[in-house]
């Protein structure tokens, strides 16, 4: 067997094609019409010869595609690009070190700048820059920028889905106090003002709390869900690499080096003091925190909105009566979303964390871009595949998505019976993708396969919420939707440190010096001569200096800080 043809069986077993004619040759045809996208698989099963998406593309692009959806996209990338006959023409990738290691290649299209013109949502994404940096070259754009050419396209980043999440019911409560007159969640002390009301107000024996004001699972491990988001407060989180980031003369800056990790501690520690935390946090497990949650015995979350539907769930499942209705206890109003809270004596706190750079990086086979009439069909459909979004100076929200997308993506206008629902003061809509009603189920339903045509180009913030097990909008529906739109509203900030690439030994080691002395530290048993200083002095001794070194170099390299 030759290597060729070695090639192309392996490639057969590694992905899902959803034509045959991919695995042989193609004859008679007109190169300019037939295309191939290669993609990672999201669902992974083949469709059949009435495949209705690839015929929409047919009819609206003059496109023959085939859409290979890889199980295993490392290996098939590499082997599609290692033989020049079956280079795919499309191609998506989800992170940027994939994409590097082709293109470096030479097989992908060298400059996307030329085709600009002719692309103008695609344009726009690129001329946007991030919210923390205005009027600036966005950091997905200079990482995808070498020697002044443009090396890919790429979609929407997904925003933030967690945020801080009250128990709005309690927070009204405390508001009708003295002590909690006109209360907001706006720094670390208020909510502590807060925690402390729930333990005193809330329980029977405030000395033995079983309502808390914060809960986590550090599974014998870390400060679980606290870990992620108490560290905003004051500025970057405290995890490796993602914490690290660079100040504007270029300088590498991390919590342990700003003084934002400590204020961290001591918070925590002052939860575990003043007993506002639940009791052997740090052996509790993932599930029995989400009851502590669910059974709503805590008053300050970090969650997505659907905190409203599981609470609900919890409520339905265990049949907890209101007393006062007779009724199952309606708990759709009791979390409200709320921006993160900000230490006033720190200037990078109080922001949404994001590793939102780029979503799919999305670019064409150098032998397609060599088919100029084949390129221009390309363009124009990718065009019509990219959604952008807009925000007034008002705050109204306008998500963009062409008929294409909306087709591809959600099945609207291919499917039968597909549309979206209108959502009381939303931007967003409503779309019921199952089958409860129809007289007929739906291609997607009898081949899931056909959800992969929308996953090279998807995007969580389109304005569309699937729904699968109601047909209409309800109440908690409408609550999951608002309070997830009031999270991706928030100000953001970059964690430049999830672009690094770090020796993971060396990541590993100082993550596990940082751990053991972090829980010694707020639990109050640190050993003669342990403080602060000599743990900080200690961690950046044994390689974190090192690491900080390399992370300047690569912000270099991804163009990110200059010198």
């Amino acid at each position: 067997m030759t290597k060729t043809a070695k090639a192309t069986g392996l490639l057969c077993a590694a992905a899902v094609l959803f034509t045959a004619a991919a695995c042989g040759p193609i004859g008679g045809v007109n190169s300019s019409d037939e295309v191939t996208i290669l993609t990672s698989a999201v669902v992974g099963t083949p469709t059949d010869a009435n495949d209705p998406y690839r015929q929409y593309i047919k009819n609206n692009y003059g496109l023959n595609a085939t859409l290979v959806a890889a199980t295993d996209f490392a290996t098939t990338v590499q082997l599609r690009f290692s033989d020049y006959a079956s280079m795919p023409d499309i191609v998506s990738f989800q992170d940027v070190d994939s994409f590097r290691t082709i293109f470096n290649q030479g097989v992908l299209l060298g400059d996307w700048t030329p085709y600009l013109e002719q692309m103008p949502n695609f344009a726009t994404i690129v001329n946007t820059s991030d919210a923390d940096r205005p009027n600036q070259p966005s950091v997905a754009r200079m990482m995808m920028t070498e020697e002044g050419k443009l090396t890919g396209l790429w979609t929407l980043p997904d925003p933030p889905s967690w945020s801080l999440k009250i128990r709005e019911d309690w927070a009204d409560e405390f508001r009708a106090t003295a002590e909690g007159k006109d209360w907001q969640p706006a720094t670390p002390n208020d909510l502590l003002s807060f925690a402390r009301w729930i333990r005193t107000s809330k329980n029977s024996d405030p000395n033995n709390p079983t309502v808390y004001g914060f809960a986590t699972a550090g599974e014998q491990t870390d400060f679980g869900v606290l870990g992620t988001w108490i560290p905003l407060m004051y500025g970057a989180v405290t995890q490796l690499p993602y914490g690290i980031y660079f100040t504007e003369g270029g300088e590498i800056e991390y919590g342990i080096t700003d003084g934002t990790h400590k204020k961290m501690l001591d918070f925590i520690k002052t939860l575990i003091d003043e007993k506002l935390i639940n009791p052997n946090w740090y052996y509790t497990k993932a599930s029995d925190k989400n009851d502590i949650t669910n059974s709503g015995r805590v008053g300050i979350e970090w969650y997505p909105g659907e905190i409203s539907e599981n609470t609900q769930a919890y409520f339905n499942r265990n049949n907890k009566i209101d007393p006062a209705t007779g009724e199952i206890v309606d708990t759709s109003d009791w979390w409200q979303t709320y921006p993160v809270p900000k230490d006033p004596e720190s200037p990078n706190g109080g922001y949404q964390a994001s590793d939102g750079f780029l979503g799919q990086i999305i670019t064409v086979s150098a032998k397609a871009a060599n088919d100029t009439a084949k390129m221009q069909k390309i363009c124009r459909f990718l065009n019509d595949l990219a959604m952008t979004k807009t925000v007034d100076g008002a705050g109204k929200v306008t998500y963009n998505r062409s008929a294409a997308y909306n087709a591809l993506r959600w099945g609207v206008g291919i499917e039968e019976g597909l549309q979206f629902q209108s959502i009381p003061n939303s931007a967003q809509v409503y779309l019921y993708t199952g089958d409860e009603g129809k007289e007929t189920r739906s291609y997607r339903s009898q081949f899931p396969g056909a959800w992969d045509w929308g996953a090279f180009f998807r995007s969580t913030d389109d304005g569309v919420v699937q729904g699968t097990s109601s047909a209409q909008v309800n109440k908690i529906v409408e609550r999951v939707i608002e309070q997830d739109a009031l999270t991706a509203s928030y100000a953001r900030r970059l964690q430049y440190g999830g672009v690094l690439k770090l020796d993971t030994s060396t990541v590993s080691a100082l993550s596990r010096k940082m751990q053991s002395f972090e829980y010694r530290y707020v639990t109050g048993t640190l050993t003669g001569g342990e403080s602060y200083a000599a743990f900080s002095a200690d961690w950046l001794g044994s390689g974190g200096t090192d690491l900080f070194a390399e992370a300047k170099k690569q912000f270099r390299q991804l163009n990110l800080i200059s010198g």
